[in-house]
């Protein structure tokens, strides 16, 4: 299963592949340690809201659609103090980031 979306992220990017690879490469170091950082903030509504709507910007501009979808639910749900399904969502952090890395590899 594809995580990534090549249609979606050459439209949010001007059918550029270099501005990918730049946005990809920043992604992966920004957010190497996010799965970490998310877990730490479970009991911070505030950060781990901000957290997550960062992500849910940066996931659409690179066609992690379902990383996408995905992070717009969790943040109705940090909304209605709901937190169940994060760990789903960190699976599909988790597999939306190793497909990046092996996409601008």
């Amino acid at each position: 299963m594809s995580y990534i979306d090549r249609a979606t992220y050459l439209e949010y990017l001007g059918d550029s592949e270099d501005l990918f690879k730049i946005v990809a490469t920043s992604f992966l170091k920004s957010y190497a340690s996010f799965k970490n950082t998310i877990l730490i903030s479970l009991d911070d509504k505030e950060t781990l809201y901000n957290e997550i709507h960062s992500l849910k910007g940066i996931t659409l501009n690179l066609g992690m659609k379902e990383l996408y979808f995905s992070t717009s639910d969790i943040l109705d749900k940090i909304k209605g103090n709901d937190l169940y399904d994060i760990t789903i969502m960190l699976e599909i952090f988790t597999n939306s980031y190793d497909e990046l890395v092996e996409i601008i590899s």
